[in-house]
């Protein structure tokens, strides 16, 4: 695990890390849900919330319970109401990104290149009350890949 960012925000501690292969498998549908909690809890301390990414600009705010293990929703931006689990985004080639706001409000942000296409980030900044933070997790780089024109 890396620890990307770790801030004092209106009175609650906010820390943004990234995983590494050690740390292992960390994708819901890959994992079962004991060996999964115990892999989140292990470099966190808390169980995550993460959605079923679908390269888009949708929003899912979580406010009930999500099951270890479970997709809590659909969509590429995520923010909740549950301070006893953490965010978590998925990303392979996409950019993952964290948003904190000045009263501790956390969004995760999967920014792939459709997403950024279809405005992600501006719906994730439309989440936030006033974004104090911004994290940007370990991503590859446009020189790594060739792009051309939206189909």
């Amino acid at each position: 695990m890396i620890e990307l960012c770790h801030r004092e925000i209106a009175g609650r501690a906010v820390t943004v890390v990234a995983t590494e292969r050690p740390d292992g498998d960390m994708h819901p549908l890959n994992v079962d849900p004991a060996t999964l909690a115990t892999r989140q809890l292990a470099t966190t301390s808390r169980t995550w919330l993460m959605l079923d990414q679908v390269h888009g600009a949708t929003v899912h705010h979580v406010t009930g319970d999500v099951p270890v293990g479970s997709i809590a929703g659909v969509g590429d931006v995520i923010s909740a109401e549950c301070p006893e689990r953490a965010i978590a985004i998925w990303a392979a080639d996409c950019a993952p990104l964290v948003l904190i706001d000045d009263s501790a409000r956390v969004i995760g942000c999967h920014a792939g290149w459709r997403g950024l296409a279809a405005g992600v980030v501006d719906v994730a900044l439309a989440r936030s009350s006033t974004p104090t933070v911004a994290v940007l997790g370990p991503c590859v780089h446009p020189c790594c890949y060739e792009f051309g024109e939206l189909e």
